[in-house]
């Protein structure tokens, strides 16, 4: 089976913290993806790395795919993949920028409940638990993110000029 303490399977629902603490780093992907101010290429390599970091270990395609974990890990990383994709092609920019907003409400949630979750099963084990830096620079960029996506909501953004395309 899978690498996941019994504490951690037998929540609530079933998988429930690990999908919390891999959920941040998918929608990560996803607001990269978003992102028309990289280019095209970058942001596609950037989305394949992503999903890559979420793929299950390689025993999940020889023996371990009844392994509820490792499914879960694969159908995250078809979902970043697939929506990655599709989102390199522009959108308008009002629904980019609500989309990127969710997703930062959803990274930012995920990030706090996860954690929370984590450091719960940490304690039974009777490990010393502290918040690292990293977690402290990672919420205070979400919500500095979401700041701005959301002000760029309210007051409007400049208008786009039109890409022109060569019809033959």
């Amino acid at each position: 089976m899978g690498h996941l303490h019994a504490s951690a399977r037998a929540a609530v629902l079933t998988l429930l913290p690990a999908l919390l603490l891999r959920l941040p780093l998918a929608c990560l992907g996803l607001l990269v993806a978003l992102n028309a101010t990289v280019n095209p290429w970058l942001r596609m390599i950037f989305v394949v790395v992503i999903t890559a970091a979420l793929l299950p270990p390689l025993e999940f395609f020889s023996t371990g795919a009844g392994d509820a974990n490792y499914r879960q890990q694969a159908a995250l990383a078809t979902i970043v993949f697939v929506l990655g994709l599709v989102s390199l092609n522009p959108l308008p920019s009002k629904h980019t920028l609500s989309i990127r907003l969710i997703l930062i409400f959803i990274a930012s949630v995920s990030t706090l409940w996860g954690n929370g979750w984590a450091i719960k099963l940490m304690q039974e084990f009777n490990l010393p638990v502290q918040i690292g830096l990293g977690g402290i620079i990672y919420g205070a960029l979400l919500v500095l993110l979401g700041i701005m996506v959301a002000r760029h909501l309210r007051t409007g953004l400049p208008r786009q000029p039109e890409k022109h395309t060569l019809v033959a």
